[in-house]
């Protein structure tokens, strides 16, 4: 029963065997897989139109915003300095402009290299794709938007210089009111009628300096330096002695570089001596 079954399975073996060789002599039915030619897709040159018009969308966006945050950043800085000067915080207000000018300064200049590095990359992918004239106008847009760039933060800075400009240190309050000298160049004055000394809050200066009165602008330089005059005087002829020492005391009041002022009593000196001493009239 075996033998029965396994002799028609070993011819049709035997059929096949001898059919793939005849077939495979005359030739293959099917080519090797290393013959097969894939077809190539189309290689899709890249548009220099639209690379060019990428660039210059990429350029002018980073122009306007730099520009924007120019003008907003000075605008909050002339905010920010008036504040501080109206607080009598001058100095804090200088040295806060100062900060404003500085990061425009280095904001632009990041913003300008941008402009330079996109330009420049751009420009060579158009020369490789034979547009010269589009990445000449890419250079040109480039050198226009960074001189917008570079006007944006001298105009930004001009503001804030004006406004440093009028920044202007203002009397200190405990100065105002009248003031009677107790010595003058460490000793006591001469004379029956007291010298004197008045601050308004003008900016002016008056008083009394033993035979004629005198008046005339102080200028504040900074929050205890301080420049008397020019001052003017009455034109009284008095005592030689007194005549002798308003003399002297006004070359010393002209001459003073700086106050100290505490409630009840006010000294102004050259330098770091004290030349003139007051107290304060009740």
């Amino acid at each position: 029963m075996k033998t029965s079954t396994m002799l028609p399975c070993a011819l049709f073996g035997l059929m096949t065997v001898v059919f793939a060789s005849a077939t495979w002599a005359d030739g293959p039915m099917i080519r090797p897989a290393t013959d097969v030619v894939k077809p190539r897709p189309d290689i899709v040159r890249p548009n220099p139109e639209v690379i060019a018009k990428r660039c210059l969308r990429r350029v002018d966006g980073n122009t306007k915003k730099i520009v924007r945050a120019n003008r907003h950043t000075a605008a909050r800085c002339v905010v920010v300095v008036n504040k501080l000067q109206a607080a009598g915080r001058h100095r804090v207000a200088k040295r806060h402009a100062r900060t404003c000018m500085r990061r425009i300064s280095r904001r632009s200049d990041a913003s300008i290299k941008r402009n330079d590095k996109i330009c420049r990359k751009c420009g060579k992918a158009l020369l490789r794709l034979d547009a010269s004239e589009l990445a000449r106008r890419v250079t040109v847009k480039c050198r226009i938007s960074n001189q917008e760039i570079s006007d944006s933060d001298d105009r930004a800075i001009a503001i804030i210089r004006k406004a440093m400009a009028e920044i202007k240190p203002s009397i200190n309050p405990l100065l105002l009111g009248d003031w009677t000298l107790r010595s003058i160049n460490g000793q006591s004055p001469q004379g029956t009628e007291q010298m004197s000394l008045s601050f308004s809050k003008t900016d002016r200066v008056n008083g009394f300096s033993g035979v004629n009165r005198f008046f005339g602008p102080v200028t504040w330089l900074g929050a205890e330096s301080v420049r008397f005059g020019p001052l003017a005087m009455t034109k009284m002829a008095g005592p030689e002695p007194l005549m002798e020492q308003e003399h002297f005391y006004m070359t010393l009041l002209q001459e003073v570089d700086s106050v100290f002022v505490e409630m009840h009593l006010l000294q102004l000196l050259i330098g770091s001596d004290v030349v003139l001493e007051y107290s304060r009239n009740h």
